[in-house]
């Protein structure tokens, strides 16, 4: 091949890419979602519920309301994605489209008021129908399906409640390489232990079910779960042997527990 076709041959290739570019574009599609106003029946294509100035029945095309359409993906280079400001989505957002190059699935906002309150996609379940416990003063209690793994309060994350709230405590007796009884031991490890002493536990009763976090080696902390207390000795028992051995003068803290 010459340098004459080489260069024919590249400047095709050039106006091919370009002339990809100019289809996509010329051919994207924009897709509404509007939370309060839409419904996943309707095309998506809308920002406003269709015909203008339609109510309820009356309105037969619009944005679509829920994130099920958009995660079902299928768009195209060039589409563009529009989630109304104000509003809020419960629910997860994977994105499985792309684009190509220069053309890409774009994700943006609608309406007015975007400054102060955008869209919201949140993957955290809305916790209601709280109640006083009657058990203890200042504590409210409601029903929660399935684990948490995290609280927010008004936006902002609160953290695991824990003991000490800061710093940690010091182990006051370590327990050797002897088990205690129903520790679960791991054979393949290095001599650990199930249980320790700290005076600083003194006056706690109710610990059982609360998190430890063991310091047992300079570069690691050990999590496990307390299992039993003996208020007598100001011992904590877990449920499985620790990979290193516990040793005194070594910190530690508990969570989870009220």
């Amino acid at each position: 091949m010459n340098k004459t076709n080489l260069q024919c041959c590249l400047i095709i290739l050039l106006l091919l890419v370009v002339a990809d570019n100019i289809m996509n574009v010329a051919f994207a599609k924009d897709y509404y979602v509007d939370a309060a106003l839409g419904n996943d029946a309707w095309s998506g294509n809308f920002s406003d519920p269709q015909p203008a100035g339609c109510f309820g029945a009356a309105c037969t095309d619009g944005a679509w309301q829920s994130l099920s359409n958009v995660k079902q993906g299928g768009f195209l280079a060039g589409d563009n994605v529009f989630l109304r400001c104000g509003q809020m989505w419960r629910d997860t957002l994977s994105v499985l489209d792309s684009g190509v190059v220069n053309t890409p699935v774009s994700f943006s906002s609608y309406g007015s008021g975007c400054a102060l309150s955008p869209p919201v996609v949140s993957g955290s379940n809305l916790i209601q129908n709280w109640s006083a416990d009657t058990n203890q003063t200042n504590v409210y209690v409601a029903d929660v399906s399935g684990a948490i793994s995290q609280v927010f309060v008004d936006g902002q994350y609160l953290k695991l409640a824990q003991y000490p709230n800061t710093g940690y405590l010091l182990i006051d007796a370590d327990s050797g390489t002897v088990l205690s009884p129903g520790c679960i031991e791991q054979t393949s490890v290095r001599p650990g232990n199930c249980f320790l002493q700290d005076a600083d536990l003194s006056g706690q009763t109710d610990l059982v079910g609360s998190g430890i976090h063991i310091r047992t080696i300079n570069w690691r902390i050990e999590d496990r779960n307390v299992v039993n207390f003996d208020p007598q000795t100001n011992t904590l028992f877990w449920d499985v042997e620790t990979n290193y051995e516990i040793k005194t003068d070594y910190g530690y803290y508990l969570d989870n527990k009220r």
